[in-house]
């Protein structure tokens, strides 16, 4: 369980720095592959944003423009702060997971692991 909580918390990070555009590859990703969680969530945090994205996914051939323009729909719901907040939670589950554990530089190691990850999230979570 622990270890699923931190391949969580790795996977939102992935998301987060997907959608950002971060390696260039938002539109790649958008044309061939599942939508980064930030859009879902923008997209279902209203009707007007679902069909917004909608029109952009609908185009035949997509352009920076159409990265910008899903980027802001992002920053306007809030959708990055939701994902931290999934980041948070599931390092609050990881770290009770390891209240079990008895204090030593293992459980640390795992706890510095848990932090090291959500605070990976939090930095891109802008």
């Amino acid at each position: 369980e622990f270890g699923r909580r931190i391949g969580i918390i790795s996977r939102l990070a992935n998301e987060v720095e997907d959608c950002l555009n971060i390696k260039g590859d938002l539109l790649h990703r958008v044309e061939y592959e599942s939508l980064p969680l930030p859009l879902l969530y923008a997209a279902q945090y209203s009707p007007q944003n679902y069909v917004k994205i909608g029109k952009i996914l609908a185009k035949k051939h997509l352009v920076p423009q159409d990265a910008k323009s899903l980027l802001k729909l992002c920053f306007e719901t809030e959708a990055f702060e939701y994902v931290r907040s999934l980041a948070q939670k599931n390092e609050a589950e990881a770290t009770c997971l390891l209240g079990s554990i008895a204090p030593s530089k293992d459980r640390d190691a795992l706890i510095l692991l848990i932090n090291s990850s959500y605070t990976r999230v939090a930095s891109l979570c802008i």
